[in-house]
């Protein structure tokens, strides 16, 4: 049989936008405009008669995606419509692995297209793309095996897994999965950069900048070890399990990253959490208190730890004239480790009316924020 889509300003026989020619599983794939449009089915066979079942699949029912898609074709040239929203520009793959370890690959034919409908590949590929909302389109293809389960895995900068200096485990679950990190390397010079990846799993680690060049190429390996010159800027880490010959390609593995944090400690003090403070320069207003409030206002502040060394003889303190109005409620750890976090709070409960101003002094052993100063202000009123 065929199939025939029409507009409306065409319903004629002759007059169709597109067919699909004479096939025992007839399928059309077309761009169209906002509008209605009408599908024929004819058959071309006197003998040809029976029950079909037409599926209609459009970019308003895809299906949301945010990495795994885990699906099933039961009948040769099945169809199905996938979406995903792209918040941040970068590379983006999109890879068909195993569902399962004993299950095989079935043929599919893939198409990834923009929201206007244009087309950015065909396949298991790879492009760089800018924000916006893509549709992947999947049938099941005419040379078998073209039914079963089968599973996608896309790869974008909005779901890579954010790594920094330390070791993470993981683990490749079937033959061609892959794994996706994503890291900065900070300042204004290059760092040498330390790879080690160890493990049961064969692996194929491909780096990547966020144009999607890669400054150095692994072979596939259960153990790697190399440093690497990298600029300053976002990189992206996949790990393939590598399929060869099929041993080897699955199973856990350990990645340790080092050199992107500085070697020394280096203080970071945020209010509200997330929110950083510059040293000397920053100010923190409490709300206006009335005098003899017995609760007064309170903020938490953070402090921790981005260097790559303790940071230790963490104190803190409170000077200036009006500094008998603020008082700590809690007091920070005195060492944090690299990466790790604590935090303090500061109260203000003034003693007599007024605008009042004083200053907080967070003393370390960082290099150039020592002390760590932060202006903190509040009015007092009486009832």
């Amino acid at each position: 049989c065929s199939l025939f889509l029409y507009d409306s300003q065409n319903q004629s026989p002759g007059q169709h936008i597109a067919s699909s020619g004479v096939v025992s599983t007839p399928r059309i794939e077309s761009l169209l405009q906002t509008g209605t449009y009408y599908v024929r089915v004819a058959h071309w066979s006197s003998s040809a008669t029976g029950a079909y079942r037409l599926v209609l699949k459009t970019q308003s029912s895809a299906i949301p995606i945010t990495q795994l898609i885990q699906d099933n074709f039961d009948v040769r040239n099945d169809w199905e419509v996938y979406k995903f929203t792209l918040n941040s520009p970068g590379y983006v793959e999109l890879l068909q692995i195993r569902p399962q370890v004993s299950t095989p690959l079935i043929n599919l034919n893939i198409t990834l297209r923009d929201e206007a409908g244009g087309y950015v590949f065909s396949g298991p590929d790879a492009a760089f793309l800018n924000p916006g909302t893509y549709f992947i389109t999947v049938n099941s293809a005419t040379n078998a095996p073209n039914t079963g389960d089968f599973s996608l895995k896309l790869f974008t900068p909005d779901n890579a897994t954010a790594v920094k200096d330390g070791t993470i485990s993981g683990r490749i679950d079937v033959p061609n999965d892959s794994d996706h990190f994503r890291f900065v390397v900070p300042g204004n010079a290059p760092k040498t950069v330390r790879f080690r990846i160890s493990g049961s799993v064969n692996l194929r680690p491909v780096l990547m900048n966020e144009s999607g060049q890669s400054p150095t190429r692994f072979d596939p390996s259960q153990s790697h070890d190399r440093e690497v010159s990298l600029n300053p800027g976002v990189y992206f880490l996949y790990l393939f399990g590598y399929n060869s010959s099929g041993v080897g390609s699955y199973g856990n593995y350990t990645l340790n990253l080092s050199g992107l944090l500085p070697a020394a400690p280096e203080i970071s003090i945020q209010q509200p959490a997330g929110t950083g403070l510059i040293d000397g320069k920053s100010s923190r207003k409490f709300e206006t208190v009335v005098v003899g409030s017995s609760k007064g206002i309170s903020r938490t502040f953070t402090i921790r730890n981005t260097g790559g060394k303790a940071l230790s003889g963490i104190k803190v303190s409170i000077r200036g004239k009006d500094s008998g109005n603020f008082r700590f409620k809690s007091r920070p750890a005195t060492t944090l480790a690299p990466g790790k976090q604590t935090t303090f709070r500061v109260q203000f409960k003034p003693v007599t009316k007024g605008k009042k101003a004083a200053w907080l002094h967070v003393t370390s052993n960082d290099a150039d924020e020592n002390p760590f100063d932060i202006r903190v202000t509040g009015k007092a009123v009486r009832k």
